[in-house]
């Protein structure tokens, strides 16, 4: 927290970053209320469910096209005003959308633009932060970022639900307009200070170059072959993949087993997520401090020892346990994440930092819900016992991947 409270401009970059992660998911819940009003709500909530992904795989486009802006401060200028623009449009659509499919259709299709705009404008403000914070002090603005991200996205949820009860849905849109407008009153507050820090530091993108062409796929293909990168890439990717499929599973356990939940299996789901909720958050506050020196591939151990701990526990339906090691697991794959960010920031340069975290987001957004449908498919067709053996299988799969391809960096 101390480089959130002694760096200025990383502290009004990273409470306008937060305000824009409030935004994201605040209006999702005004949206899905909206669809109750259509004549088949299950239409409408397929309809959001379905545009709202276009966004998320197109994430390494848009850090492609981040790394190729000519100007990144403009281009979050505009990016913000046009979402305003959006949402004080949809303010005036709302009000006659109720139970017609058409203006609904408009309004999901305008909220998934200010989210491809939100996404674009985080890309644009990716290089800033290795930029403006001192590298001892990486890991620790990294890890307070992810904290708080987990804890603004709670919070965007539990706010949309309630301001549901108390606004129109007009009013929630007015809002939403209102927090973009703050965040980008918070970044111009210190736009001056970062340019100042970073216009050296960056270069400016060669414009002759299309942004597709081959010398970009090259780029991409060097990025790659930086093993550091790979590794940190893959390892985050895999952990993130498991764990999001074990919870899954977890779940669908509670609700077919009775006897597996403590005390029911709805106290037993907000149990697991809040254990989960909590380990992430402390993970990036805490635990990235107090593991600030150990080397990634330690950490990365630590997980899949706990990994297989974890799986042992479901498999004996010991819930307390389960507990247990999900908070634990849950904290130290904070540590992970934060740590293979650090590792992008210490070796790209960071005029290719918005590609490769794009690339990073939009590829473990593919895996996630891949394992997740394989393992839930299996779960409906065989014995959970079964489909835990499976899962411990891949994953000490993935781990011995990771261990034998460490060997070959230059990681301790």
């Amino acid at each position: 927290m101390k480089v959130l409270l002694k760096n200025k401009p990383y502290r009004y970059l990273f409470f306008s970053n937060q305000l824009s992660v409030i935004c994201a998911g605040f209006y999702y819940i005004a949206l899905i209320t909206l669809a109750d009003t259509l004549p088949n709500p299950k239409i409408g909530v397929l309809m959001i469910s379905v545009l709202s992904q276009i966004p998320i795989f197109l994430n390494f486009i848009l850090g492609i096209i981040a790394d190729k802006s000519k100007d990144r401060f403009k281009g979050i200028i505009s990016n913000s005003i046009f979402a305003t623009v959006i949402f004080l449009i949809i303010s005036f659509l709302v009000v006659f959308a109720s139970g017609n499919y058409i203006l609904f259709s408009i309004i999901v299709a305008l909220y998934c633009v200010s989210s491809l705009l939100d996404y674009y404008t985080t890309y644009l403000k990716v290089p800033f932060l290795p930029l403006i914070v001192k590298k001892d002090d990486y890991q620790e603005a990294i890890g307070v970022n992810q904290a708080f991200k987990q804890t603004m996205t709670f919070l965007a949820n539990a706010i949309g639900a309630v301001f549901i009860l108390w606004f129109s849905f007009q009013n929630i849109a007015l809002i939403n307009s209102g927090l973009i407008i703050c965040s980008l009153l918070l970044f111009l507050a210190v736009s001056k200070s970062i340019k100042s820090k970073t216009e050296n530091k960056l270069p400016k993108p060669d414009l002759s170059k299309k942004i597709f062409s081959k010398g970009t796929i090259k780029d991409i293909k060097e990025l790659f072959e930086i093993k550091e990168v790979f590794y940190a890439i893959v390892s985050a990717t895999f952990i993130n993949s498991i764990f999001a499929t074990g919870f899954t599973l977890i779940i669908m356990h509670l609700v077919a087993d009775s006897s597996f939940a403590l005390i029911s299996y709805q106290f037993s789901i907000v149990s697991i997520e809040g254990v989960e909720f909590a380990g992430v958050v402390l993970g990036g506050l805490i635990g990235i401090i107090v593991f600030k020196k150990m080397s990634i591939k330690g950490i990365i151990n630590i997980v899949f020892a706990g990994a297989f701990i974890w799986f042992g526990a479901f498999f004996i339906d010991n819930f307390i346990a389960l507990i247990i090691v999900s908070f634990l697991v849950a904290f130290f794959t904070a540590i992970v994440s934060a740590k293979s960010t650090t590792v992008a920031f210490e070796k790209i340069a960071p005029e290719k930092l918005s590609t490769i975290s794009g690339i990073a987001f939009t590829f473990g957004n593919i895996a996630t819900p891949v394992l997740i449908l394989i393992f839930s498919s299996l779960a409906v067709m065989l014995h959970m016992r079964l489909v835990i053996i499976i899962l411990t299988a891949f994953t000490l799969i993935c781990f011995l991947f990771l261990l034998v391809y460490s060997r070959k960096t230059e990681f301790k």
